[in-house]
């Protein structure tokens, strides 16, 4: 299913998605068990809430996409819809986000 949307608005999410990302990996390394890591965790489950409930199942289209681009899995937290699957040989290309 392809998303209708402003490729801009599209763009934009893919962005914050990223940043999220990459903020909380590089959080964990250095402090995996301090709180702005978690805080960035419930961000990106905040995230990735707000682009089920907006995209339904198109929000896997974005979400594979900042996971393509950054080569980082998605945390996986109680509060999350989005599931983390395993990154097996680099870099997924599809499918790397589930939702329930």
């Amino acid at each position: 299913m392809q998303l209708f949307q402003n490729a801009e608005t599209i763009d934009r999410l893919v962005a914050q998605g990223e940043l999220l990302l990459k903020a909380f990996h590089a959080k964990k390394e250095t402090d995996p068990t301090g709180h702005e890591a978690e805080f960035l965790r419930g961000d990106l489950a905040g995230w990735c809430s707000t682009l089920h409930t907006l995209y339904h199942d198109c929000a896997e289209e974005i979400v594979d996409r900042v996971r393509t681009k950054t080569c980082l899995p998605i945390p996986v937290g109680n509060s999350s819809r989005c599931r983390s699957v395993p990154l097996e040989g680099g870099c997924p290309t599809q499918g790397a986000c589930r939702w329930n």
